[in-house]
Parts: C-alpha cells; structure tokens; sequence
C-alpha cells in the first residue's frame, strides 16, 4: 500500500522523470478529491515501495509531507474499501464550499455490484440518471426550505419603485436590513420569511403599484452522512437545497434489502423526520419535503414487510408495506387497476403459521404482513348476451340481444341479404338449456315472425363460389395462357386469346388433352375418370389473320381442357457464316 500511494502521487505531480522537482508541495493543500484523483489514477511504473519513496524523497518532497499524504489516504480509506489495488476510485465523495463534487457521473449511478432487486423502487436509484443540485444556486427554494446560516435572500421591489438587494443570514440566524433592523430568519421556512420580509417592508412600498419579489439567491453548503442499508454511505456535501430523497440518490439508494418506506432522518441523536420513497413518488402533492440540516444523519433501515401484487394491475410487482397500508394503498402503488380488472374480485392471500388463508380486500382489522399476496382478478371475457348472423348479408357478426327480437330485425341489422344469398336457405343454430345445440330450418318468407332466443346463431347460405376449371393454350403460340373456363368456349376463341399461331407452328397438328370426368359440368362430376388426347388441325391463316373462321374452330371445349400446338419439325431460320481470307 505504500509503494502503492507513494507512486500515485509521483504519477499526478508528473514526476515521472528525475529532472521535475516536488521541494514545496503542501499537502494540506490538497482537497480530498485530488488525493481520490491520485489514488484512481494509480501505479503503473511496477517500481518497489523502497524505490518509490526513494524517488520522492530525491525530489524533493519532505518526509513530513509524504507522511500527511499516507495519513489523509488512511482517512479515506477507513471509511471504505473501494480504492484496493488502485482499480476504483474512492467511493466516498467530499466537497470544498457550497458544491457536492462528483468526480464523474459513473461515480453518481454507477449500482454497487448487487443484483436487480425483486422489490419495486430500488431500480429507480439504479437505473434512472437522477442528479442532485451541485450549485446552491441551482434552483428555487420550496415552500417549506429552512433558512440557516450561510443562505442568501435576494430582495427585489419594482413597479413605481425600484429596490433590489441580498441579504447574508449570519451565524444568529438573522438578516440585517439597513434602515428596517434585523429580521431573525433562522429556522423559519422559506414560506414565512417571505410573508415576514413582505410585512416588513409593506410601510415603505406602495404594493398596489410595485411587485415584490423573494428568492433564495444563495443556498448553504451542508455535510450529510448517509448510512446503513445504502449502495454508498458516507459523507456527503451538497447545498442544503437537496432534500433527503437527493441524498438518497447521491448514494446509491438503498441496497437490496434497504428499506424504501421509513427513511429515518436522525439529528441531534432523535429521529426528527421519516422519509417515505414510495409517498414521494406517488402523493407528492400529500408529502412535504424533508430538508437536511448540517450533520444529519440519513439512516437506511432494512426492508420492511413485502407483499406481491400480481394480476390485473398496471405494474405488477413486490412491493414494499408499511404499518398503516392496506391492499388499495399498495395497488395504488402499483399503478391502479387496469381496464380489464374486476374490482369485485381482488384476493388477498395471507400467509401465516399454517399456509395461506383468503382475506377480503375491505378487511379493515386485518393487517398486512411479509410474504402477503394480493391477486387482482379480470373481467369475464364471455359475451353472455348476443344474436349472431354470419354468411349472406352485408354485415355479419354478433349483435345486442333483447326479449322478443325477431329473424327479420336481425337481417336489418346486418345490412339484408346479399344479392347472391339464398332467400331459402337459412340454418339457425340455438343452445338448449343442457348446453346442447339444436338445428332448424328458416326461410325469407318468415322471417318477421320467428322470434330468436339469446344465443342464438343464424347462418344465411349464398351461391357458391363456381370453381375456376382453367383450360390452358401452350405450344406454338404468341401469348400462352391459362383462362378460367366460360361455358360456350370454343378452340377458335383460346387460340385467339393466345395470340394466334406463330409461324413455326403446324396447324395440322393441334392436340386438345380432355379429363373425361363429366358430360355437363353442371351436372358435376361422374364416377369414371379418365383422360383422352384429340388432335385436330386449324386454318393456317390464324398465323396472321386473327378473324380467320373455320368450322373446325368452333369445337366446344370442357373445363380442363389443355390445347397443344405443336411446332413444324425441323422449323428453324438460316444461319450466317462469315469465311475470309
């Protein structure tokens, strides 16, 4: 360790050559940040602790002061553990004047090592870039700010007048105001200092005509000890303009098993404040600030009852319980109910020496303790009230059931019929009362007499879809294609779809593939399938003149149909070759 530190000063004093001298370094001189710099900056060079001090030594530094060095460094040290080894700087961040000195942001978020806490609140001091007032003139003074010595109050009178001034609060608490006297200022809250300045000044300013404005200009530099469950206790020194929950964040919030709940400000040796994080987050406008005083102590206690909320809730989480709280303060905490949650079902499970018993969320005697469980229910999802349509009319679905709605109100109100239903040919499907369905035939005709029952599903049938039994045209024409089939088609009007012949094609030779599966295709389907090949030949003029007729152009076709035009054999163009020489 004394090699260690002897070199980490060698290193920031840049003596890393013979030829620099430290003859008249003061020590005392140092603040603790610099001897934290020094300290994370480390030893690189790897020489002994005898050649170490040997060096400072030859440069130039006095035995007395490399002596202050060691003492301030065991100082640091015995607060903490973090500076072993050189590799993190001092966890422990302390401050010249009225500003909290962080030497960088890592140091501000940076989380101790734990692992992310199951209990809701701890990640914010994590994970979130929370900063504290590093200036005490960052920001304006609450309503309940405590005035003490070292605060500034800027005075500002204009209108018809015009006054401006700031005032020191000197060490009795007070503020001297020239030809009004001094006002004692100590300990009040800001709030009643400005009531007592405005009444004091009101005989000298006519407020009808001026404004009057108060502010603290200048807020004091407080030293603070955060301690117990904390991610980084120690000192700390900011301006007072920080409130507890500031001082929380300056620290790493609690550990793990921190309480979040009953924060305990301690001064003087009494308890004189408890902080609530949860109260704070949640009912801010229900929670006065906690402002510090110089030398308190922020005490972080261990976790208190934890209670689970799971279910219908915005965050389901761990939470947290405190003496007082009931189910609705914690599902409060978690964010309120969502949009599916049945209130009337929120199960509160207790636990105790003998397992879990439900309790009812309106218990008023009972009180809630660690591994409670509160379970927030949804809503039944079941439509329980409904007439359905589905099929041929404008607009299917489900619709409002009421006693004594008839089939023909229900058409209405999908729409009617659609062009292509079937007027015959309603099926209505309806529950029974052992759950079983039962199936019944409806027509157009009477549909404004038949009266539906609750649940009742009714499906309106349309023309089927006619299926698209293509015929195909390949081979030796311009365009080939694949046509659904339209009765009347005949072998003239597919090739002329195709294009025509090309004029490689032998029009002796055109080949009609027929799936021989029905007679009529409206008829449907027979029994006997079977395939046959016709070949025919067509006017050669369809090479050329599209409007060429021929009675062997007019063969009907059937669905399925595949036409084949073959080529000429041996059809293809002359080809050039070039002899030279």
């Amino acid at each position: 360790m004394k090699r260690i530190i002897l070199l980490a000063f060698l290193t920031l004093m840049g003596a890393s050559t013979y030829g620099q001298s430290l003859i008249g370094v003061n020590v005392d001189q140092l603040t603790d940040t610099q001897i934290a710099q020094i300290l994370k900056r480390g030893a690189s060079q790897g020489l002994s602790e005898a050649e170490a001090e040997a060096m400072a030594l030859s440069l130039g530094l006095s035995p007395t002061e490399a002596a202050k060095f060691k003492q301030r460094v065991a100082e640091l040290k015995s607060g903490q553990e973090g500076i072993k080894g050189m590799e993190t700087p001092s966890t422990v961040l302390f401050r010249e004047g009225a500003t909290a000195n962080f030497e960088n942001e890592e140091q501000r978020t940076m989380a101790s090592g734990q692992d992310i806490s199951s209990i809701f609140g701890h990640q914010i001091f994590r994970d979130a870039d929370i900063k504290v007032y590093d200036l005490g003139s960052d920001a304006k003074a609450g309503p309940d700010y405590v005035l003490s010595s070292g605060d500034q109050i800027s005075l500002t009178v204009y209108g018809t007048s015009y006054f401006q001034k700031i005032y020191n609060v000197d060490p009795q608490g007070s503020i001297s105001m020239d030809e009004w006297g001094k006002v004692q200022v100590g300990n009040l809250s800001f709030e009643s200092v400005q009531k007592l300045l405005k009444s004091k000044i009101r005989p000298y300013f006519n407020f009808a005509t001026n404004e009057v404005a108060i502010a603290l200009a200048y807020s004091r530099a407080i030293t603070v000890n955060v301690v117990g469950e904390v991610a980084k206790p120690g000192s700390y020194t900011f301006p007072a303009l920080n409130t507890a929950f500031n001082a929380l964040v300056a620290a790493g919030g609690p550990t793990n098993s921190g309480t979040l709940r009953a924060v305990q400000i301690v001064r003087n040796g009494k308890v004189v404040a408890t902080f609530d994080v949860y109260a704070f987050l949640f009912t801010p406008e229900r929670v006065a600030n906690v402002y510090l005083q110089d030398h308190d102590f922020v005490h972080v206690g261990p976790l208190g009852s934890i209670v689970s909320i799971q279910g219908e809730v915005r965050r389901p989480f761990k939470y947290e319980a405190k003496e007082g709280d009931s189910p609705m303060d914690l599902i409060a905490y978690s964010g309120g109910l969502t949009e599916d949650a049945n209130a009337g079902t929120i199960e509160w499970y207790k636990k105790d020496l003998g397992g879990y018993t439900v309790q009812s969320a309106g218990v008023s005697l009972a009180k809630l303790s660690s591994g409670d469980s509160i379970f927030v229910g949804a809503q039944p999802k079941e439509l329980r009230s409904f007439v359905e349509i589905n099929g041929g009319v404008e607009s299917p679905g489900k619709y409002a059931f009421r006693e004594g709605i008839t089939l023909s109100e229900l058409l209405q109100k999908a729409g009617g019929l659609q062009p292509d239903a079937l007027q015959n040919g309603m099926y209505l499907s309806r529950e029974l009362s052992d759950k079983s369905r039962t199936f019944m035939v409806l027509t157009y005709e009477n549909a404004g007499s038949h009266i539906l029952q609750n649940k009742d599903k009714v499906y309106v049938i349309e023309v089927p879809e006619a299926d698209a039994m293509p015929i195909s045209v390949l081979g030796a024409v311009r365009s080939p294609l694949k046509t659904p089939f339209a009765d009347g088609m005949t072998l003239g009007d597919a090739l002329r779809l195709a294009g025509g012949l090309k004029n490689s094609a032998d029009y002796t030779r055109v080949e009609v593939n027929r799936l021989g599966a029905f007679t009529d295709f409206r008829s449907g389907t027979s029994k006997d399938i079977y395939t046959t090949a016709l070949m025919t030949s067509v006017p050669r003029e369809l090479s050329r003149d599209l409007t060429a007729h021929d009675e062997r152009l007019d063969f009907p076709l059937q669905p399925y149909d595949q036409i084949i035009v073959r080529e000429i054999p041996e059809y293809q163009l002359q080809n050039m070759v070039y002899i030279g020489g």
